[in-house]
């Protein structure tokens, strides 16, 4: 009989430190897994900072009041950039169908060539537009009363690193009725005529993310303004809308962002104004501490900062005549800053902040005094912006990366495979209608007059 002890193989010292190195790395995983189950699944608390007291619900919208006046820019039959006019997802003086689908209610289909998620834009009787045919970029413009494309204008190839979910045509375009402007990430930005003829380009230098880019160009007064976060040297500038001449240019301190910023109106009490161009996110390396950043739009100069969002910071802010209201990203915080501050404003000007709840991609909407959030977790969650407490929450079965869209009293939720819901606005949270497109769907909704435009992975549609 051999001995037992003498044909117990020992591991050779290579193979010993393989094994070793494997079990550290399940190990590592798992904790990772455990730690991410548990920041997922943690109780959810909102913490006030200033005085706040909840809100009633409106019957009407601040914006769907100032849209009224005679003296109005806001426009019916325009949906001049992403989100419609200031970022907003607000349709103020439109009222678009509420059961529909792709086979009921139909206006009129085309198919989209290529790929792209951007979202549609509108000015009058044309809707423009980005994709990505064949690795080539292409700005499209179609006639928005039947869908009939009237031309297609090449760009240049994607350069750059990016994600299967995002590509090289995400950005949505903005128009001020004259021009369109377009961001293609490393391969620039371009501005258009009506007719697809380019007026100006602008190399913004060698921009490379992992994860490409995304953020859409914004207009104010005679700029256009672009944010340009990425792996280094991240910065925003602006540019003479008829020229591309650069006005200004100021460093960021970000390893990536992809939120689209706004323009938002502070008053002091006194009385006096000031505009503020609010960005979200931008983390520094690979961490996720983001910051919310209100600069100068006409100067670049920094007003404030609240360095306190965890999270990427995609998703666009909500604002009010007084407040911000920010959402940082991968379930992160939602909170809600004062406009007007100075300086680093963690501890004078934050109003409250929930310790989860925020979408990773999408944004919400402030709508007659309800903050509507599309959730991670399958569902819609209303909250009141007065102290951050919840109102409400829809189940939906399903994730968002399309923005959410108010109009005539009703919240519209694309979710990310097709799947639309329309609920009444206020504390019921009524679903009056649901439809499924059967499709992915990233891009985000646009409204023209009581028409809804909504681009799928293959077809654009209007109802």
């Amino acid at each position: 009989m051999p001995n037992t002890a003498e044909t117990v193989s020992v591991l050779p010292p290579k193979k010993r430190r393989f094994l070793k190195a494997l079990f550290y790395v399940l190990v590592i995983v798992l904790l990772l897994a455990a730690g991410g189950y548990y920041y997922n699944n943690r109780p959810a608390k909102t913490t006030q900072y200033l005085d706040s007291a909840p809100l009633a619900a409106k019957s009407i919208d601040p914006f769907e009041s100032a849209a009224a006046r005679p003296d109005s820019p806001y426009r019916s039959d325009c949906w001049p950039g992403w989100r419609g006019y200031d970022g907003r997802g607000i349709a103020p003086h439109n009222s678009p169908p509420v059961e529909f689908g792709p086979e009921k209610a139909v206006r009129w289909k085309v198919s989209v060539p290529g790929k792209g998620y951007s979202s549609p834009i509108i000015w009058e009787q044309r809707l423009f537009l980005t994709t990505e045919i064949e690795k080539e970029l292409y700005l499209l413009c179609f006639d928005r009363s039947d869908g009939k494309e009237l031309w297609r204008q090449p760009i240049g190839k994607g350069l750059g690193s990016t994600h299967r979910e995002n590509g090289f045509a995400s950005s949505t375009s903005a128009t001020d009725g004259t021009l369109v402007f377009s961001f293609f990430g490393a391969t620039g930005l371009f501005c258009h005529d009506f007719e697809g003829k380019e007026i100006w380009r602008v190399d913004l230098g060698n921009l490379r993310q992992i994860h490409g880019l995304a953020s859409s160009p914004i207009l104010y007064k005679n700029l256009v303004i672009q944010l340009c976060d990425n792996a280094t040297n991240s910065y925003i500038a602006a540019f003479e809308k008829t020229t591309g001449k650069e006005v200004w240019r100021t460093a960021r301190k970000s390893g990536g962002g992809w939120s689209t910023p706004v323009v938002a109106t502070s008053r002091d009490p006194e009385g006096k104004t000031r505009d503020e161009l609010l960005v979200n996110g931008g983390c520094p390396g690979f961490t996720v501490q983001g910051t919310l950043i209100s600069y100068d739009p006409a100067t670049g100069r920094e007003f404030w900062n609240w360095p306190g969002p965890v999270g990427w910071g995609i998703p666009t802010p909500v604002f009010s005549d007084e407040t911000v209201f920010v959402c940082a990203g991968l379930n992160g915080q939602l909170a809600a800053i004062r406009l007007g501050g100075s300086g680093d404003v963690s501890s004078t000007n934050l109003l409250w902040a929930r310790s989860k709840g925020s979408p990773y991609v999408p944004s919400g909407v402030l709508y007659r005094d309800r903050l509507y959030v599309p959730s991670d977790r399958e569902r819609v969650d209303c909250f009141n912006p007065g102290n951050g407490e919840p109102v409400y929450e829809k189940k939906t079965s399903d994730n968002f990366y399309a923005s959410l869209l108010a109009a005539d009293g009703r919240i519209y939720a694309l979710c990310k495979h097709g799947k639309m819901f329309v609920i009444e606005a206020g504390d019921a949270g009524k679903v009056l209608a649901e439809t499924d497109f059967g499709e992915i769907c990233f891009a985000s909704p646009a409204v023209a007059e009581d028409r809804i435009f909504i681009r799928t992975e293959t077809t654009l549609y209007c109802f």
